[in-house]
């Protein structure tokens, strides 16, 4: 009953180096899909730059727009103030509207409570 036990050393290496070419190709595609994935970052990254930069321009423009405002709306004050202190005696109907408002926007008819504030920001 004694058996002859075979020779599976050929079989062990043919296994092994099956496993070692899985092993390998695996790799390959382990490395091309790193490789894909740093290339989307780097995208992604670049867009998410860009977008940064126009925030940035957005609130350079915002900025401006703001100094602008509060300038315009200063010389709109002193343009005011300088007009009640150059402002003739209105007579008791009230319909001569102020010089300054007159010089502001000729040829146009404005209420009598009109300043050149309100000229500007159009209401009145």
């Amino acid at each position: 009953m004694h058996r002859e036990m075979r020779d599976i050393s050929g079989d062990l290496r043919e296994r092994a180096d099956l496993l070692v070419r899985q092993m390998v190709a695996e790799q390959a595609r382990f490395r091309a899909a790193l490789t894909e994935l740093e290339k989307e970052k780097a995208m992604r990254r670049q867009q998410l730059e860009a977008a940064v930069q126009a925030v940035h321009r957005l609130v350079n423009v915002i900025t401006v727009q703001h100094v602008l405002h509060r300038a315009l709306n200063s010389a709109v004050t002193a343009l005011d103030a300088h007009a009640v202190t150059l402002a003739p005696p209105q007579n008791e109907k009230g319909d001569s509207p102020s010089p300054s408002l007159k010089e502001a926007a000729p040829g146009a008819s404005a209420p009598e409570s009109a300043s050149v504030g309100d000229a500007v920001q159009g209401t009145g």
